[in-house]
């Protein structure tokens, strides 16, 4: 005898017996996002990376891994 379907409790999908249901999976599709959302979105972002370079540690390490990648290595001393 076959087990018995279940239900998604979000959607209220019928499902065979132990098949998971995939209403709760997030598709982002970025070309469907407008331009005025991403900003938004990646504000705060940028701020955080703005903030961090004011950290004089934080500037003279990123001039030294421009160096390196200009002279043609990738390693970090």
């Amino acid at each position: 005898m076959s087990k018995p379907y279940i239900v998604c409790p979000y959607c209220k999908s019928n499902l065979d017996y132990g098949e998971s249901c995939d209403c709760q999976k997030v598709k982002i599709e970025p070309d469907r996002i407008p331009d005025a959302v991403t900003d938004r979105l990646a504000r705060p972002l940028i701020q955080t990376v703005a903030k961090a370079f004011e950290d004089p540690a934080v500037r003279a390490e990123y001039r030294q891994w421009k160096a390196q990648r200009q002279n043609g290595t990738n390693a970090r001393s």
